[in-house]
C-alpha cells in the first residue's frame, strides 16, 4: 500500500555514541587457532551428504573432485545439514550488535492471522526455531508483522 511521505521512516545523521561502538579483539587468522584439526566427533560430510553436494560445473576430473571433498572434510563442522548442526558466532569473535536509535515511538503492528488449518504446523515450526536458537523469546514495546509461506515442496513452511 502507498505510504505518504510524512509517514515514512528516514535515517537520522547522528554521531555513533561511544557505548555502541564495537571492538573486534580477534583479527586475522586468530579465529582458527582453536580449531581441532583432529576432530573425531560427529562428521557431517557423510557419504549421503556428499552425494547431495553439487561440486563444480562438470568440468572437474574425478581426482579434482576427490581432492576437493577431502579438503571439505577437514572443516566439515562448518556445514549444517540439519537444524541441530546450526551454531552461533562466538561472542569473542563478533560481539552481539547493539543498534543505537534516536527517541521515537515504538512500532507495534498487529500480526497477520494464521489459518486454523496451519496453526499446529506454525506452532511446531516456532518451537523448533526456539529450541535451535534461531529465534529467541523477547518482551518489549516493538512488534513486527511476520508470516509464513508454503515452500515449493508443499509441506514445509518458510518463515
Amino acid at each position: 500500500r502507498y505510504k505518504p511521505a510524512h509517514k515514512k521512516v528516514h535515517p537520522v545523521a547522528a554521531p555513533m555514541p561511544a557505548e555502541y561502538q564495537t571492538e573486534y579483539p580477534i583479527t586475522g587468522r586468530d579465529i582458527f587457532d582453536d580449531v581441532d584439526m583432529n576432530y573425531s566427533g560427529d562428521h557431517r560430510l557423510t557419504d549421503e551428504n556428499t552425494r547431495a553436494l553439487v561440486i563444480g560445473d562438470g568440468e572437474l576430473t574425478d581426482t579434482e573432485s576427490h581432492y576437493f571433498l577431502n579438503r571439505l572434510r577437514e572443516v566439515d563442522q562448518v556445514f549444517a545439514f540439519n537444524k541441530t548442526h546450526l551454531g552461533m558466532v562466538k561472542p569473542e569473535f563478533a560481539p552481539p550488535i547493539r543498534v543505537a536509535t534516536v527517541p521515537h515511538t515504538p512500532w507495534n503492528f498487529k500480526p497477520f492471522a494464521v489459518p486454523r488449518a496451519m496453526h499446529d504446523q506454525v506452532v511446531a515450526m516456532l518451537r523448533d526455531r526456539l529450541e535451535s536458537g534461531v529465534i529467541e523469546p523477547s518482551e518489549g514495546p516493538y512488534a513486527s508483522r511476520w508470516f509464513t509461506l508454503l515452500k515449493k515442496d508443499g509441506k514445509n513452511l518458510r518463515f
